[in-house]
């Protein structure tokens, strides 16, 4: 039902015939970690009679998919939220001060060749999921956290380089 609203026209999913673990997308993480996380995928699709691959370089190492996030959206946050924190001059946490910062230096061009790049990225997606294909990637850099953790680590995921 949320499906039908949110994607118009859209279109009876084809079955899974094949999944493509995109490995690259996994580097972030800790090494033996990703290791067993993508050989129990290959293991769970395996038992269902699922065709299992690898997309060893995708988008590739020269599209720095955390930048085209920054640049897109810095400049739609400063675009939202720019002329309010030029007149109020609200005390944010570092990182969301961090943030902001940054956004307000992305200028319009930047912002548009990352889109560019971002559709370009759209289509192959589209090109790859054809046909009961679908992509399997991390959805987080790392594992999750134990429920009985006491401290947290720092990462070095920020959101400004």
């Amino acid at each position: 039902m949320v499906g039908e609203i949110l994607l118009d026209n859209a279109a009876e999913p084809a079955p899974i015939r094949k999944v493509l673990i995109v490995e690259n997308l996994f580097r972030d993480m800790d090494a033996a970690a990703a290791r067993t996380i993508r050989a129990r995928l290959r293991d769970i699709f395996d038992d269902i009679s699922i065709d299992c691959g690898e997309l060893s370089n995708f988008p590739g190492d020269s599209v720095p998919l955390a930048d085209l996030y920054r640049t897109i959206s810095g400049y739609e946050e400063w675009v939202g939220h720019g002329q309010w924190i030029m007149q109020s001059s609200p005390r944010f946490g570092p990182q969301v001060a961090e943030r902001f910062a940054y956004a307000a230096k992305v200028t319009l061009a930047q912002r548009e060749a990352a889109e560019s790049i971002r559709r370009g990225l759209m289509r192959t997606v589209r090109d790859l999921l054809k046909d009961g294909t679908i992509l399997c990637a991390p959805s987080a850099p790392d594992v999750a956290l134990s429920k009985v953790t006491r401290t947290f680590p720092t990462f070095a995921y920020h959101c400004c380089g």
